[in-house]
């Protein structure tokens, strides 16, 4: 009977923690001849669950379909490749690229998202919240003396190149399951296209020496 009584105890924790993880799917949607894969979340509290989704509906998917509204009558179109970051009992932490192709172009462009949600109240958490970079000097300062890393979209080092500057702090990051946070740029902003959307690494030692400890909350 204690046997059982313990098996029971496992398997219903088993089940609690499992219920911790979002299930992250792609609702696929036609729109104007082009199939848009609009990432949606599910498994999680329903509310939270309902202001995600709305959020990237309303931000994400809204973007990509003002594209095709504008240039898809002339063959241009648009994706969405989501990625999962992070998902744990606190956060998920999504990276989104919209990806848009203009009829005879070279190449696609590319505009990544990277977000943080709350997975209680389903907020998005902003930069922040985890961490407070005072200026734009002060990043680029630390990018090129390597305190931060920087890196092209594949993961490959990079040196910011002397004509590039860092203008403005992005808001577009990730969480890690490791606590580091990953600052996005978009194509050309550091660098050429080659590159793609680089980023910048705040790791989790930085935050923790300068007053804050990831998790935060």
């Amino acid at each position: 009977m204690k046997k059982k009584l313990i098996a029971s105890l496992v398997i219903g924790l088993t089940a609690i923690a499992g219920s911790c993880l979002a299930h992250v799917f792609d609702r696929v949607e036609q729109y104007k001849g082009n199939e848009l894969k609009i990432p949606q979340v599910a498994g999680i509290h329903e509310q939270a669950a309902k202001k995600i989704n709305s959020y990237i509906v309303r931000n994400i998917a809204a973007d990509a379909k003002k594209f095709i509204d504008k240039h898809g009558a002339g063959g241009g179109t648009a994706w969405l490749y989501t990625t999962v970051m992070r998902d744990d009992e606190k956060y998920l932490s999504l990276r989104i690229a919209s990806a848009s192709y203009f009829k005879g172009a070279v190449h696609p462009n590319a505009y990544v998202f990277g977000l943080v949600f709350d997975k209680t109240t389903g907020k998005r958490l902003p930069l922040s919240y985890f961490v407070n970079i005072p200026s734009p000097s002060l990043l680029e300062e630390n990018v090129r003396s390597n305190v931060f890393k920087l890196y092209a979209s594949g993961g490959t080092p990079l040196e910011l190149e002397a004509d590039s500057h860092i203008t403005h702090i992005s808001e577009q990051y990730t969480l890690d399951s490791n606590d580091n946070l990953d600052l996005y740029y978009q194509q050309y902003e550091l660098g050429s296209y080659a590159i793609g959307s680089p980023y910048i690494r705040l790791d989790k030692l930085y935050v923790d020496r300068n007053g804050t400890v990831l998790p935060k909350g």
